[in-house]
């Protein structure tokens, strides 16, 4: 199989280039020089429509969004164990967080993001991060009461759900910091995560 990942750092392409290691796969990297524009030449956006990363070219099939991408190349390498089996009782807790990390927590994460670093500043919406970081910060609560005692979200196992989240929180590592057992996690996958990337 031959794999290709357009990828730019500390974008949600991280999330898919630490998988992809995690699994032991041989890939190739091409790097997308996003913030200065390639994202949107014609060429990129015959690969990815709205000239983003990451997207991921799986012997000539592309395919974006990195939630959609985890969760494929999980299913695909079953035997790599990096999710629990589709029979284990765990697999029910997996695909909830899975979700609630992509659906619930990144949205308000990224208005925070958008409207405080990535939007000129007149284009700001300062009660859009108010509100998000008001929401996130609920969500900050209910990942806390369930790292609690815990080293993985899943179980003791690592799983792709914790690729996920720990790729989140570090987009915003100070709204993360009042949250003990958070925090002390997300520091945990960063150590995990500089040994593969």
């Amino acid at each position: 199989m031959k794999i290709k990942l357009y990828y730019t750092p500390q974008t949600r392409a991280v999330r898919v280039r630490w998988l992809l290691e995690e699994l032991g796969l041989t890939y190739e990297v091409v790097n997308i020089e996003l913030f200065e524009g390639e994202g949107q030449t014609a060429e990129y956006k015959k690969i990815h429509p709205l000239g983003c990363v990451p997207a991921l070219e799986v012997d000539g099939e592309i395919m974006y969004e990195s939630g959609a991408i985890c969760d494929w190349l999980t299913d695909f390498y079953a035997d790599k164990n990096m999710a629990p089996s589709l029979n284990s009782k765990l697999r029910i807790k997996y695909k909830q967080w899975f979700y609630f990390i992509v659906a619930t927590m990144e949205p308000q994460a990224w208005n925070i993001v958008l409207h405080s670093f990535i939007l000129p500043e007149k284009r700001r919406v300062p009660n859009i991060v108010k509100i998000s970081e008001k929401r996130y910060c609920e969500t900050l609560a209910v990942i806390e009461k369930e790292l609690k005692g815990k080293n993985f979200l899943i179980g003791d196992q690592f799983t792709t759900a914790d690729i996920m989240l720990a790729t989140l929180l570090s987009w915003l590592p100070k709204q993360v910091k009042p949250f003990e057992h958070t925090y002390a996690y997300m520091k945990k996958m960063r150590e995990m995560q500089s040994c593969v990337l």
